[in-house]
């Protein structure tokens, strides 16, 4: 991994149910290094290398992070 990907992946914003942005961005990437890339409507991204081989490895990890709302600001008395 390149420190600039790096970089880029870390100020990519990408809470909980939020995660298309930082998918994007790693899909587009990995065009490099697969043979096909996709992502599915539950928010899976993933890409697929040497797809006709008969042994497979996948490697998973999540793209989201926690976020939190600030709702409400309340005052210090």
């Amino acid at each position: 991994m390149n420190r600039k990907f790096l970089m880029d992946i870390l100020d990519t914003s990408s809470p909980s149910g939020m995660e298309k942005e930082v998918q994007l961005l790693w899909l587009d990437y990995m065009k490099k290094f697969s043979h096909k890339t996709e992502s599915d409507n539950i928010g899976n991204a993933y890409a697929v290398l040497n797809p006709e081989a008969d042994f497979k490895i996948m490697i998973a990890a999540h793209g989201d992070e926690i976020g939190f709302m600030k709702t409400e600001l309340l005052e210090k008395l």
